[in-house]
C-alpha cells in the first residue's frame, strides 16, 4: 500500500513543519511513507493533505496558490468512492477552543472529508478525550440559557468563501433567512460578520439599513453570545461556540457539528432545541488532536490507517 504525506497542501511554514515532523516520526517508527513535495497528484492509496479543497475558477488565484491547485488535483484524481482502498487523510481547522491564529495547537483530522456526514471521525461517546481537551484547552460548558423577550436572534455569518459552505451562496442565505425570521419572531436579528470577512455584510445589504428590526454586529462572540436567544448558523464552526455559551442553534445544513443537537427549521425560532450537549461533546473530541499527537500518528491510528 502506497502512502502519501502532500507535503505542498500546506499554506504556511508551520503547517510544513508538522507534516516533516510527523514523517520523521513515522519513518522511526517502521512506518513507510512518502513525504511528497510535488505540485500535482501522485498515484497512492492513503493521501494526507493539509486544508479543504477550494474550488476558486480564476486562472490567476489557481496560479499564486500552489497548495489549493494540487488540493483540486487530489480531489478530482484520488478516487475514494469506487476505490474503497483508496483513503484521503484531511487536516483542518479546530472546532473546539478555536482561536483566530495560523499556528493553531490542534487541528480537525477526518477521513475523506473535513465535515460530519461526510467524514469518517471514528466518533466515540466516551467521554476520555473530552475530559482530555477539556483541560488542555480550558473548555467551559455554561448552562442553557434562560431567554427573555429582551433576547435577540443571532445570525452567524461565513467567509464567502468558506469551503464548508459546499457551494453555498452565503450573501443570498443571509437575505432569505433574515426575510424568513422577520415573519416569525418580532424579536431584534443582529447579524454577525465573520471576524476574517473581507466583505462587510452591513455594506452589501442597504436594504437592512431601515428595518428597524435589524442590527449588526462586530463585538466579540462572547458578548454577543450574552445577549442572544438563540444563534441562526449554516456551517459556521461558531455553532459549537453556541452551544457551549448555552445558546441554542437553529441550523439547516446536515454538515453543521451541532446539526444533531439542534433545531433545523426557523419555524421554531421562539422554542429552538435544547439537545444533549455532553454526548455530543464527546464525539467531537475525536475529531480534534494536538500537534504533538499528529506527529506521533496518534489520529492516523485512530482512523484505521498504521
Amino acid at each position: 500500500m502506497s502512502r502519501i504525506i502532500f507535503f505542498n497542501t500546506c499554506n504556511t511554514y508551520y503547517q510544513k513543519d508538522i507534516f516533516f515532523k510527523m514523517h520523521k516520526t513515522l519513518e522511526r517508527k517502521g512506518q513507510k511513507w512518502e513525504l511528497y513535495d510535488g505540485e500535482q497528484y501522485k498515484d497512492c492509496n492513503v493521501a494526507v493533505v493539509f486544508g479543504s479543497t477550494k474550488k476558486h475558477t480564476g486562472k490567476l488565484w489557481k496560479i499564486r496558490n500552489v497548495s489549493h491547485k494540487i488540493k483540486n488535483d487530489i480531489d478530482r484524481s484520488h478516487n475514494t468512492i469506487d476505490i474503497p482502498k483508496n483513503k484521503l487523510v484531511v487536516l483542518e481547522t479546530p472546532i473546539l477552543g478555536r482561536q483566530i491564529t495560523e499556528e493553531h495547537t490542534h487541528f480537525r483530522v477526518g477521513l475523506d472529508h473535513f465535515l460530519p456526514n461526510l467524514a469518517d471521525f471514528n466518533w466515540d461517546t466516551n467521554d476520555t478525550r473530552w475530559k482530555v481537551l477539556q483541560k488542555e484547552l480550558d473548555l467551559e460548558v455554561k448552562p442553557w440559557r434562560e431567554t427573555t423577550n429582551k433576547k435577540y436572534v443571532l445570525l452567524l455569518c461565513q467567509n464567502l468563501s468558506d469551503a464548508s459552505l459546499l457551494g453555498l451562496d452565503m450573501l443570498q442565505w443571509i437575505m432569505a433567512t433574515v426575510k424568513h425570521l422577520m415573519k416569525r419572531t418580532n424579536r431584534k436579528i443582529v447579524i454577525r460578520n465573520h471576524p476574517l470577512s473581507k466583505v462587510s455584510v452591513k455594506e452589501m445589504f442597504d436594504s437592512f439599513y431601515n428595518m428597524k428590526q435589524v442590527e449588526f454586529s462586530d463585538n466579540s462572540l462572547e458578548k454577543d453570545f450574552a445577549g442572544a436567544h438563540c444563534s441562526i448558523a449554516y456551517t459556521s464552526g461558531a455553532s459549537i461556540d453556541s452551544i457551549m455559551a448555552g445558546v441554542p442553534v437553529i441550523t439547516p445544513s446536515p454538515y453543521n457539528f451541532v446539526y444533531d443537537i439542534s433545531s433545523h427549521d426557523l419555524e421554531q425560532v421562539e422554542t429552538p432545541k435544547l439537545g444533549d450537549r455532553q454526548e455530543l461533546l464527546n464525539k467531537l473530541a475525536y475529531t480534534q488532536w494536538s500537534v504533538e499527537d499528529i506527529i506521533e500518528g496518534k489520529p492516523l491510528k485512530h482512523l484505521g490507517i498504521k
